[in-house]
Parts: C-alpha cells; sequence; structure tokens
C-alpha cells in the first residue's frame, strides 16, 4: 500500500497594498503670507546709524496645510535706513528702519516686506514758532533762547510687534535638519 500524501494547503495570494500618497518633500509659501516679528533691540534717532542692522524674530510659526514652514524664533533681519536725532527748534528726531529677511534654518533667506516703518515723535516746531515771536514782541533779548529748544530723540522698544509678509513665493524644503 502506497501511503497517501498529507494535503498541500492552498498557496494564500500576495497582499498588495494600495499605493501610499507620499508626504510632499517641499512646499510652497505663498507670495503675501503673513509673519508675525518682534523688534529684539532698541533703536533710537539719538544713537543709530544708517545702515545698522536691526534684529527681529518670528514670533508665531507660520503652518501651511498643517506643516510648520516658518519656525517660532526664527532670526529675522532688517536695516536703519534713516537716522536724524532730535534737533533744535523743537523738531524731532526721524527714525526709519525696514525688515527685510527671514533666515531658515538651513541658511536659506525669506525675503519681506513691510511698508517702511516710519515713525516720528510729535513736533514742537508751530508751538516753537508761536513762542518765539510771542516773546520777540514783549521782550526781545530773550527770543534767540527759544530758538535753541530741542525736540525729543524717538525710540522703538524691544518687544515691539510688527506684521510682515512673503515678498515672493517661496519653496521650502521639508526633509529634517539635523539638530546642532
Amino acid at each position: 500500500a502506497v501511503p497517501l500524501a498529507a494535503p498541500v494547503p492552498p498557496i494564500a495570494a500576495p497582499i498588495i497594498a494600495p499605493p501610499v500618497a507620499e508626504k510632499p518633500k517641499t512646499i510652497l509659501i505663498p507670495d503675501g503670507t503673513k509673519v508675525r516679528v518682534r523688534l529684539e533691540q532698541q533703536l533710537s534717532s539719538a544713537t543709530a546709524d544708517e545702515g545698522q542692522p536691526v534684529q527681529l524674530s518670528v514670533i508665531e510659526a507660520v503652518e501651511i496645510d498643517g506643516v510648520e514652514v516658518i519656525r517660532n524664533g526664527a532670526s529675522v533681519h532688517g536695516r536703519v535706513i534713516k537716522a536724524v536725532p532730535k534737533r533744535r527748534m523743537g523738531r524731532t528726531g526721524k527714525l526709519d528702519f525696514s525688515i527685510d529677511e527671514i533666515m531658515m534654518p538651513n541658511g536659506r533667506k525669506v525675503p519681506v516686506r513691510y511698508s517702511m516703518v516710519k515713525k516720528e515723535g510729535g513736533s514742537n516746531a508751530v508751538s516753537t514758532g508761536i513762542i518765539t515771536a510771542g516773546v520777540a514782541v514783549l521782550f526781545w533779548p530773550a527770543a534767540p533762547f527759544f530758538l535753541l529748544r530741542h525736540g525729543k530723540d524717538f525710540t522703538f522698544n524691544p518687544g515691539m510687534v510688527f506684521d510682515v509678509f512673503t515678498d515672493s513665493s517661496f519653496t521650502v524644503d521639508l526633509k529634517p535638519v539635523p539638530q546642532n
């Protein structure tokens, strides 16, 4: 008698998983994306120099489609455009600065735009002129001393917050960045 072979179990068909969509390797930050930044230093019309660097930082991470594309704390660079200290005749100082770019972890720079920050203190020029004219009529020798009256310097204090906007579309690489 011939021994019967044990039944062979059927071979299972391989299970093929449906294709999984790959995560994108890059993401586009659209032109005009709002970024909130904070001034990290004091700027004064009395001490600032034209061309001086201005240091700011991002205070709210920017996410696009649930992906963080600009991190909280990212360094932001700007520069002083115009710095004029207070002057005689009650004219106040002037201080203008631009906010130019956000530094990404990989060293690339995202250009940003912001209508130039332009702020002037209150002017005393009109009141000085009126006081001088009135004093000149009443007491001529005192008039020149009022012309020596100085205005005030203008100061931007650390912690001031500004909204800037990306100046063009910018592609961000989503590969992990090694931490140092």
